[in-house]
């Protein structure tokens, strides 16, 4: 660890990138890539991550923050202030252009052919043959329902009857008196009346669009789908706030993850942490040194990475917990507690 004071940010920002003022902080000490990811005990594909500014490479974006303050120290760079210039890149939508391009596809203009373009022609067909045959029917209908019976043209009594005879008869004398004549033509009248009074009867005029809704196939019931409420949302992450605090001899950092179990690392010497609580979210990572005390409240059970465990003291409830059988021979560890 490189023990130079740390250097304002300011100085080296001067309308840089962050990547760009942590790339020139350790190139002018003279650290190479895999020198930053031995001390963060990570590895070198993080490093250049971070130094190229590829920041939706990084698999766990909660601890994004974490190391780049961590990579800051190393650098003898004020970790606050190198974070501060991350988000204020984010804010102008700075190393986020790759992300966007991913859901962003260009579709180029498609023609239609073959199978497709004869199934297209066979269907316009098909909907032109139907639309003209409800046509024809409503139009035959229309005329039969308001066609009116001619009447029958009036027959000779006797077609054999000559002129002569036809004058005669007219100039005869009717046989049926007066009052028998006016009458039937009272009749008749009373008749026509009746005939009148009777609403005349006309079948329905069959309206074309009736016809087509007949033939249209009737809408499938749709598939069901989850009310909104019920769709679980996995981008959200967790609120967790973390504070800071120091006395004359270490550095209180407390993490609420928004949980009741507690665990307690003391830290004796440089070591990287990782913590996943019981929901599965990351809910801390970073770079701790001497002297730091990290307390978190949050949901069991945890899954607990140490770089290096040798420098770390862990209590979990209050009680401690013997870190030497979760170790590997490079002193690391990972803890599965709390479950």
């Amino acid at each position: 660890m490189n023990d130079a004071p740390e250097q304002e940010v300011e100085e080296e920002s001067e309308q840089r990138t962050v990547s760009e003022v942590l790339v020139a902080a350790r190139e002018r000490q003279g650290i190479s890539q895999k020198d930053v990811a031995e001390q963060l005990f990570l590895t070198v594909t993080f490093i250049r991550y971070l130094d190229e500014a590829q920041f939706q490479k990084i698999p766990k974006p909660a601890f994004i923050k974490g190391y780049l303050r961590s990579y800051a120290r190393i650098v003898s760079l004020n970790g606050d202030e190198v974070v501060a210039l991350y988000e204020a890149g984010l804010a102008d939508g700075e190393g986020q252009s790759d992300m966007r391009d991913v859901g962003h596809e260009r579709v180029d203009s498609s023609s239609f052919t073959g199978p497709v373009l004869q199934t297209a022609i066979v269907g316009l067909f098909v909907i032109i043959m139907l639309a003209a045959l409800v046509w024809v029917l409503s139009s035959e209908d229309e005329t039969e329902s308001i066609a009116v019976e001619k009447p029958a043209p009036v027959q000779p009594t006797n077609v054999y009857e000559s002129p002569s005879e036809v004058a005669a008869n007219e100039r005869a004398e009717p046989t049926e008196s007066i009052d028998a004549i006016m009458s039937s033509v009272d009749s008749e009248v009373d008749g026509e009346e009746e005939l009148e009074s009777i609403e005349p009867f006309m079948e329905p005029i069959t309206d074309p669009a009736d016809e087509l809704t007949e033939l249209t196939p009737e809408p499938t019931e749709p598939e069901a789908v989850l009310e909104p409420d019920e769709v679980t949302d996995v981008t959200d992450l967790k609120e967790v706030t973390v504070t800071r605090s120091a006395s004359s001899k270490y550095n209180y950092i407390t993490v609420n993850a928004g949980g009741f179990e507690q665990l307690e690392f003391a830290f004796s010497g440089e070591c990287w942490l990782e913590v996943t609580d019981g929901d599965g979210d990351d809910v801390y990572g970073d770079l701790n040194r001497d002297g730091d005390i990290v307390t978190l409240y949050g949901v069991a059970p945890f899954r607990i990475l140490l770089g290096r465990a040798t420098a770390v003291t862990l209590r979990y409830n209050r009680e401690d917990v013997d870190l030497s059988r979760y170790m590997a021979d490079d002193e690391t560890a990972k803890v599965n507690i709390g479950g």
